[in-house]
């Protein structure tokens, strides 16, 4: 799981195998809007290049403990 923090400063962790899309937001905020396999959408502060650097660190930490 991936922690993200929602507009509202609340945080949640997303299991990062059911995300689907990532859309960078155009307004100046650098919002992200992160939509999952269910069709549940997530406006999050963190940009897309930082939550897939999150999930490429999920991943190899996988990896490693095999």
């Amino acid at each position: 799981m991936i922690k993200l923090t929602i507009v509202n400063g609340s945080c949640i962790y997303l299991n990062c195998m059911f995300i689907e899309m990532l859309e960078a937001c155009t307004s100046d905020n650098n919002n992200t809007v992160v939509r999952i396999h269910n069709g549940t959408t997530y406006v999050v502060n963190e940009t897309p290049e930082e939550i897939i650097a999150s999930v490429q660190e999920w991943h190899r930490k996988c990896r490693s403990k095999k």
